[in-house]
């Protein structure tokens, strides 16, 4: 899909900043969630979870230039992503198994998560754990 022109001049840096500061809003959404290291793989995520991460992710969407595919693939523009820097691309690759995960309505252990930019390129593809330890959650 080729990129368009922007319609009038600094559109670029308002859509630019707009994403920045959804990824912010992702970032301290993913941050909330505990991810604790072997929980039972036989759960499907918890609702409370669910909810979070598919709240986060239509903010995300709302408000920047991101695609998601409800599946744990996204598309994202070349410059936005080489500005996450790996932690931010990490939360959300954490938040879109999570939520491929809901979506999903089934246990699963653990999902391929994928970024691509505007022309299809694979920018990042990686094993992402959805296992979430109830007990820990339950706590809080």
């Amino acid at each position: 899909m080729p990129i368009k022109a922007f319609p009038r001049p600094g559109a670029a840096a308002q859509l630019h900043r707009r994403c920045l500061a959804a990824f912010a809003l992702l970032s301290a959404a993913a941050c909330d969630v505990p991810v604790p290291p072997e929980p039972d793989p036989a759960q499907p995520p918890p609702a409370a979870l669910c909810a979070k991460v598919r709240a986060a992710l239509e903010t995300l969407a709302r408000t920047s230039t991101v695609q998601l595919d409800g599946q744990g693939g996204a598309t994202i523009p070349d410059q936005v992503w080489i500005e996450l820097g790996a932690e931010r691309r990490g939360q959300l690759g954490n938040t879109l198994a999570y939520d491929a995960a809901c979506r999903s309505g089934r246990p699963q252990s653990e999902l391929t998560i994928t970024f691509r930019n505007e022309t299809g390129r694979i920018l990042s593809q990686r094993t992402v754990s959805t296992r979430v330890d109830m007990s820990e959650l339950m706590t809080e």
